[in-house]
């Protein structure tokens, strides 16, 4: 029997449903305040923070939040005010003041705003029924609005130039993707800055196949920053705005960006003397921060090596201090502020989550690698059970989402939840996945639901014959494209897998094509192929339609708002498990979408698993 962990290691699901979520992270314009926003539930605020005045440390600012596909891009700070995204609104509050003032209002869904330099203008996509525009309102004046450009169905991070003269932003068209295929554009304006008359137009790097990320003009003017993957990694590059020139400034076989799954993802940060850019570089699962001189020399910033994780990044504008949202295995989520100088003075100014537990009863991941069905590598981290015992423990196969995506070194609340209670855990970074390359993640052109299928197989041989776990209690768990790898391998693998953990889980793929949202209407084009030219293809990747060969015990989870994959989708399966009276559980969860915002969801759902897991997997050999 394996032995149950000792109280003061295991994370209990009340704890984890506590925690709080943050996203982007800003300086003011004038170097002194910083802002991020913080959820917690469905709630979600600006918090602010003042470094140079005694009147007010903290403030909150409430922010409906940016509904642009996955969201992202819910606020901007610059001039003491703080613009934040409603839907279709777009307000700025003062912070001096705390003034509340409506600035546009559009038909569309707002997000990404950005504030020009002279604090006369804000930038920002608006995402309609059929396209997206870049579309610049006034702050000082009349509070006119201008569709500056709407050349792509999809546009985002826009970007100023000092003078107010250009905006640089990422376009593309379907049925690409933006890590798939996008261009960098420059919007010219004429210099009679009164009316934001746009002159010209022009695409200065990507294309249907190459990806580019994060445009940013340097603080004095003469750069654009950017990523492109290119050489089929993504790589940092320059471009002189004075001389329309483009050099690459790393080569270095590692990614500097990010799938763009959301509106303002940001990896990199220009210093404030324009002389270098501080980006996020991710190796092996592991990402860190560097400084690249535009002269082309580059190093590592050292600073605690706990943090092997870091998902978005801001500069001071008045001195090289750099905040970012920073986790470890052992350390959740954080908002950092890091001082760039000799000393390197590190601030923890909030945690996503407080846990009591020691930092030493954590367990930490390992990069691993195994061939796979087909002798190709397959990648993955990782996590040993936090027990003792002469018995090889169970096993939980987890599977990210996407299916772009990547699991990385930082602290997941799911894997230290059941490391916890005597599970080994791997993740598994299947082929197609970011973070290898643009080779990698092209090996799932049209394989979306085998090759996946096949990585989740050949993870449960690896742990298997590395005397990992016990073969016979080895759990796939997965949710949205990961629930549909996990169901195609209990489909594929009748009692490889002694249970199945889903959440809103993929299971229709022609209905994906036609139920989801627009973002990613046209997904499956390059992922399974053209539709209906292969309709046979997306029918066999189709989970619901051979659900009757899940035989392994199975609990499906789904919100009943889900927009990104309809509850239906699940329902489908359930009645397949129901009517042959399989081992199953079906959880819905009434206000909730595509993931988890609640916290009494979040303690259901942990609840709910652990329980299932106790009886089916955990102690079968009891």
């Amino acid at each position: 029997m394996y032995d149950k962990p000792s109280h003061n290691v295991i994370i209990s699901a009340a704890e984890l449903a506590r925690g709080q979520r943050f996203g982007d992270i800003q300086w003011d314009s004038h170097g002194k305040t910083l802002a991020w926003l913080q959820k917690k539930g469905p709630d979600a605020v600006i918090m602010v923070r003042e470094f140079d005045t005694n009147r007010y440390r903290y403030s909150q600012i409430p922010c409906g939040g940016a509904s642009v596909n996955y969201g992202g891009g819910d606020f901007t700070i610059a001039h003491r005010q703080v613009l934040t995204v409603c839907d279709n609104e777009l307000w700025s509050t003062g912070l001096l003041d705390g003034e509340r003032v409506l600035i546009a209002k559009s038909e569309g869904m707002i997000a990404s705003p950005i504030v020009s330099s002279d604090g006369k203008y804000v930038a920002y996509v608006v995402s309609g029924k059929d396209n997206d525009e870049i579309v610049v309102s006034q702050l000082i004046g009349n509070g006119a609005s201008v569709v500056v450009c709407s050349d792509y169905e999809f546009y985002m991070q826009p970007s100023w130039h000092k003078s107010g003269e250009y905006i640089a932003c990422v376009g593309w068209n379907s049925p690409e993707m933006p890590w798939d295929g996008s261009e960098l554009q420059l919007i010219c304006f004429d210099s009679d800055k009164n009316d934001l008359r746009q002159s010209n137009k022009a695409v200065l790097a990507g294309s249907k196949d190459i990806a580019v990320f994060q445009p940013i003009f340097s603080p004095d003017g003469k750069w654009i920053a950017y990523v492109s993957d290119v050489t089929g990694w993504g790589e940092l590059y320059l471009y002189d705005i004075y001389n329309s020139e483009s050099k690459q400034l790393t080569s270095s076989a590692s990614e500097h960006a990010r799938p763009a799954w959301g509106q303002g993802m940001r990896t990199l940060a220009w210093s404030s003397n324009s002389h270098a850019v501080y980006a996020l570089r991710s190796d092996s699962a592991v990402i860190r921060l560097w400084k690249y001189g535009v002269d082309g020399t580059g190093s590592e910033v050292v600073w605690d090596s706990n943090y092997t994780d870091i998902t978005t990044i801001d500069v001071c504008p008045n001195e090289d201090t750099v905040a970012f949202l920073a986790s470890g295995p052992k350390i959740p989520a954080s908002i950092v502020t890091l001082a760039l100088n000799s000393s390197n003075d590190l601030e923890v100014i909030t945690r996503a989550q407080d846990l009591s537990i020691s930092s030493s009863r954590l367990s930490s991941p390992k990069p691993v690698q195994w061939t796979g069905n087909d002798a190709s590598i397959v990648h993955g981290l990782y996590y040993r059970p936090m027990s003792e015992s002469s018995d090889l423990p169970p096993g939980i196969i987890m599977v990210h989402g996407g299916p772009t995506g990547q699991a990385t070194s930082s602290f997941d609340p799911k894997v230290q939840f059941f490391a916890s209670r005597g599970y080994a855990v791997l993740e598994v970074n299947y082929r197609g996945s970011t973070g290898y390359g643009r080779n990698y993640m092209l090996e799932m052109r049209e394989e979306w639901g085998r090759i996946d299928r096949d990585d989740l197989i050949s993870a449960s041989k690896f742990l298997v014959d590395e005397q990992l776990v016990d073969s016979n209690r080895i759990v796939a768990m997965g949710g949205s494209a990961g629930g549909a790898t996990v169901l195609l391998a209990l489909i594929h693998s009748n009692g490889l897998f002694a249970a199945g953990v889903c959440s809103y889980p993929v299971t229709d793929m022609i209905g994906l094509t036609q139920d989801t949202h627009r973002f990613e209407r046209h997904y499956c084009h390059n992922l399974i192929g053209a539709y209906p030219a292969y309709k046979e293809i997306y029918r066999q990747r189709s989970a619901i339609l051979y659900a009757d060969k899940i035989t392994d015990p199975l609990i499906v989870f789904h919100g009943s708002d889900d927009k990104v994959v309809p509850v239906e989708q699940s329902i489908g399966v359930v009645k397949s498990l129901r009517a042959r009276d399989v081992p199953h559980e079906f959880h819905v969860f009434d206000g909730e979408g595509h993931g988890w915002r609640k916290e009494d969801t979040i303690t259901k759902y942990f609840t709910a698993i652990e329980q299932f897991l106790d009886k089916h997997v955990k102690n079968i050999n009891n």
